[in-house]
């Protein structure tokens, strides 16, 4: 098991790979991402690691496809698939180059071609890579109706439509809840999730 060079996180996976109950709180952490499970299951005969990787190989390389699409522009979008965090989740083994070509592509196609079906499909889809794709979706369908291209009521449905997706998955998966989320992605890794209570407030974040 390498290190990452974060403390935090290295004890969190030691913990994890030495200790079946600090595995197993973890789970829902990953659960909350069915479309992408699925298809590291439907690919999982290259091997689990494997399919991960290609995963977000090809994830990569589609959204500086996209990008160049979007922009007619190679070399700010060479430039920007050049960037750390860019690289960074082509080199990474989780749901985020899957999560994010599934919102640029439902972005591209609602704004840029203008084909909403096919462009709000993906958008919806997305939350079933990552829940959090909901923060993408909203804004687009208040964007949509105030701009005139939907009427206020099928915003509104679909945006109470991925709401309910959130809802729906993180009760099944077992999730702990927004707060924890966030917490793992932009402070830290706890070594046992269900077992700690993450506040924020305008001003500090707590763990306990």
């Amino acid at each position: 098991m390498g290190e990452s060079g974060h403390p935090e996180q290295d004890a969190s996976r030691k913990a994890r790979a030495e200790h079946a109950g600090n595995f197993a709180q973890f789970l829902p952490c990953f659960a909350i991402r069915p479309a992408y499970n699925t298809l590291l299951f439907l690919l999982s005969p290259l091997g689990i690691s494997r399919a991960a990787v290609l995963i977000s190989a090809i994830s990569y390389f589609l959204v500086g496809w996209l990008l160049f699409l979007w922009t007619d522009a190679p070399l700010l979008s060479l430039l920007v698939m050049l960037t750390s965090p860019m690289l960074s989740i082509g080199r990474s083994t989780m749901s985020d180059g899957f999560s994010l070509v599934l919102a640029i592509s439902g972005l591209f196609l609602t704004f840029q071609k203008e084909r909403l079906l096919p462009g709000l499909a993906l958008l919806l889809f997305a939350i079933f890579a990552r829940t959090d794709n909901v923060m993408v979706a909203l804004p687009a369908l208040a964007v949509l109706w105030m701009t005139g291209k939907m009427e206020l009521w099928q915003s509104a449905t679909l945006g109470l439509l991925a709401i309910l997706t959130v809802l729906t998955i993180n009760h099944f998966a077992g999730d702990y809840g927004l707060q924890m989320l966030y917490y793992r992605n932009f402070v830290s890794t706890p070594i046992a999730p269900a077992e700690a209570t993450v506040h924020f407030s305008a001003l500090r974040r707590t763990q306990q």
